[in-house]
C-alpha cells in the first residue's frame, strides 16, 4: 500500500499542488494574503489553493477517486498501527481525509455503506492497538494521533448531514427521500456513535489533552461543531415528537438491533458479543414504518451526543443557559481552553459561526493573519528559463489565449541561447539543449512576426518589443540568474506600477488599515527558491500548472 501511495503522491502534487509544502513556504516567507481577480470578468477569486484541492477531488472520476481514497485511508491506518514512516503522516492523513470526504459527497460514488463501516472499524482498531498495556489511564502519543484521526473520519461522515441540515424535517416526515449520500454514511455514523458511547473508549479519550480532528487545510472538518449543529436540530424534532426516541426499557413500543452493530459485535474488545438492543418510542405517523431505520439511527446519534456531554469532554457540551449543544473553544495540544471565556460567550461564538461565511467575511478573516494584502490582476506574465525548456506548449497556450502579455527577461534569453549550443554542462544537458533549441526557434518566430502580446524585459525593468538579445550590465555580474530575473520583475513594478483604478471590482475591507499592494504582473516558475524570493519581494508567483488551472487554460 505504501508503494501505491508513493506512486500517487507525485500525481496529487501535480494535480492539486503540494499543500503542506506551499503552506510552509508561505509561512517561512511571511507571505501576505493574495486575492486574484479574473481579467475576463468581475468575479473575485481568492488564492485559496486548498479549496481548489478539495474541488479537484470532487471533480475526479468516481472510480479514480475511490481507488485513491481507499489507498490513502489504508496507508494512514497502516502508519498508525506500524508506527513506521510517521514523518509522512501529516501529508498522507490529510489527503486521506480530504479524498474520503469528497468520495462520500459524490452522488455517483462507488463507495458503499459497508465500506464506510469497514473504514471506521480500521481506525477504531488503530486506536486500541496503540494502548499501553497495564496503563488504562495513560494515552500514548500514537494513540492520541489515532483518536484524532478517528475524530476526523467521524467529522467527514457527519459533513453530508450538516450540509443538508435544513432537509432533516422532510426526511423524518417522509415528504422527501433521504439523499443517497446521507443514507450511506448513517450506518457508519452509528458505529462510531456506539464506540464513543462505550466506557472502554471514553476511558481513552478522557485522558487526552486534545480530542480535536487532525489539522486539515484541504477540507473543513470541525467534528464537534458538526455534531452540535446536528444534535440541536434532532433535539428540536424529538422534543416535538417528530423523531424517534431511544428509551431505557419498558415504556417504549419497539425494539431494534441495527445491522451495523451486529456486524461489529465482538470487534476489538469494544463492541459486545451480542449487539445492544435499542428500545425506541416512534412518532405516531402513518409513514413511520418505512422510516424506522432513519429514525432509529438519528435517535442514536442524538443519544451519543447526550452521552458525550456527560463524559466531561473538553470540546463538546450541553449549555444549560441556551439549552443547546455546543463545541467549546478549540483545544489543540498544549493550547487549552481559556478559562476567562464563559460558556455563554463560547455558545454565542458557535452560533455566530453557523451560517456560511461570505467571500468578504472570509477575506476579512484571512487578512487578520497578515500585515499586508496583495490584490493580483494578472496582465503581464514573466516566465523563467526552465518553463521554456520543459513547458513550451503551455507557454504557447497562454500566448494564444490573448488574455495576457508575456514578458521574457533578457536573462532568460541569455540562458536559452547558451543552452541551445550546449554551453552549460549538466546531467540533463541533452534534454535541456533540445528544449532550449525549440524555445529559441519559437521566440525567433514571434520576433519576426512582431507579436504584439510578447515583450522582452530588461534588467532595469523596461518593457520593449520582443527581440532575441543579450544585455550587458556591469552592476549585476555577481548576481545569480534567479536574482537577475527577480530584479527585472521588481524594477518593472516600479517603472510600470499597477494602477489602482483598474482594480475597481475589488472592494476594500471596511474599517481596516491593512496595507494593500496592487500587482498586474506575475512570475511563473517551478523553482521553489525563486518562488520564496519572489514572495519576499511581493511578486505574485505560481507554478505553471496552478496558473493554467486558475486561468482555465486547457
Amino acid at each position: 500500500m505504501k508503494r501505491k501511495v508513493d506512486k500517487y503522491e507525485p500525481l496529487l502534487d501535480t494535480e492539486c499542488g503540494e499543500v503542506h509544502e506551499d503552506a510552509e513556504l508561505a509561512a517561512s516567507a511571511d507571505r501576505p494574503y493574495e486575492v486574484w481577480l479574473d481579467m475576463e470578468g468581475p468575479n473575485i477569486e481568492a488564492a485559496d489553493d486548498d479549496a481548489h484541492v478539495f474541488r479537484s477531488f470532487l471533480e475526479q472520476q468516481p472510480s479514480k477517486l475511490h481507488r485513491r481514497a481507499i489507498t490513502y485511508v489504508i496507508s494512514t491506518v497502516g502508519l498508525l498501527i506500524t508506527k513506521i514512516g510517521m514523518e509522512s503522516f501529516p501529508s498522507v492523513s490529510e489527503r486521506a481525509i480530504g479524498q474520503l470526504a469528497a468520495l462520500i459527497e459524490q452522488d455517483a460514488s462507488p463507495v458503499t455503506a459497508g465500506q464506510l463501516i469497514q473504514i471506521a472499524s480500521l481506525f477504531i482498531y488503530a486506536v486500541h492497538c496503540n494502548g499501553i498495556v497495564g496503563e488504562a489511564d495513560v494515552c500514548s502519543v500514537q494513540q492520541q494521533q489515532a483518536v484524532r484521526a478517528l475524530v476526523s473520519v467521524f467529522g467527514a461522515y457527519l459533513r453530508p448531514i450538516v450540509i443538508r441540515l435544513d432537509e432533516v424535517r422532510s426526511w423524518i416526515q417522509g415528504t422527501s427521500p433521504v439523499p443517497r449520500v446521507v443514507s450511506r454514511v448513517l450506518p457508519a455514523i452509528c458505529v462510531l456513535c456506539e464506540w464513543f458511547s462505550c466506557p472502554l473508549a471514553s476511558a481513552i479519550y478522557r485522558t487526552m489533552p486534545s480530542i480535536e480532528a487532525l489539522p486539515l487545510s484541504v477540507v473543513d472538518i470541525d467534528t464537534w461543531h458538526f455534531l452540535a449543529k446536528i444534535a440541536n436540530e434532532l433535539m428540536r424534532w424529538q422534543d416535538t415528537n417528530m423523531l424517534a426516541k431511544i428509551e431505557n426499557g419498558g415504556a417504549s413500543n419497539k425494539s431494534f438491533i441495527l445491522p451495523e452493530l451486529a456486524y461489529m459485535s465482538s470487534f476489538s474488545s469494544v463492541f459486545p458479543a451480542f449487539p445492544r438492543i435499542l428500545h425506541c418510542t416512534l412518532p405516531a405517523t402513518d409513514s413511520v414504518e418505512q422510516l424506522i431505520p432513519l429514525h432509529v439511527r438519528l435517535a442514536q446519534l442524538l443519544l451519543a451526543a447526550e452521552y458525550l456531554d456527560g463524559s466531561d469532554m473538553s470540546c463538546f457540551f450541553f449549555c444549560e443557559k441556551t439549552g443547546k449543544f455546543t463545541r467549546s473553544e478549540r483545544v489543540d495540544g498544549e493550547h487549552g481552553e481559556h478559562p476567562d471565556v464563559s460558556s455563554n460567550q463560547r455558545d454565542e461564538e458557535s452560533e455566530n459561526s453557523l451560517p456560511p461565511l461570505t467571500r468578504e467575511e472570509l477575506l476579512e478573516r484571512e487578512i487578520r493573519k497578515h500585515e499586508q494584502l496583495i490584490v493580483v490582476k494578472p496582465l503581464y506574465v514573466v516566465i523563467d528559463t526552465n518553463a521554456f525548456i520543459d513547458q513550451l506548449e503551455a507557454i504557447q497556450k497562454i500566448q494564444q489565449c490573448e488574455r495576457f502579455r508575456l514578458l521574457i527577461p533578457t536573462t532568460v534569453m541569455e540562458e536559452l541561447m547558451e543552452l541551445q549550443h550546449g554551453e552549460i554542462n549538466s546531467t540533463r544537458a541533452e534534454a535541456a539543449t533540445a528544449g532550449a533549441r525549440q524555445a529559441m526557434v519559437w521566440l525567433r518566430e514571434q520576433t519576426r512576426q512582431k507579436c504584439p502580446r510578447m515583450f522582452t524585459l530588461t534588467m532595469r525593468g523596461r518593457r520593449v518589443p520582443i527581440a532575441v538579445v543579450r544585455e550587458e550590465s556591469a552592476d549585476d555580474r555577481e548576481m545569480v540568474n534567479d536574482d537577475r530575473i527577480l530584479r527585472s520583475c521588481v524594477n518593472f513594478t516600479q517603472l510600470e506600477p499597477a494602477q489602482e483604478s483598474t482594480f475597481s471590482e475589488f472592494k476594500k475591507p471596511q474599517g481596516r488599515d491593512t496595507p494593500i499592494i496592487y500587482r498586474n504582473v506575475i512570475l511563473l516558475t517551478d523553482d521553489r527558491v525563486l518562488n520564496m524570493k519572489a514572495m519576499s519581494e511581493h511578486i505574485p508567483c505560481r507554478t505553471m500548472m496552478r496558473f493554467m488551472k486558475w486561468a482555465k487554460i486547457s
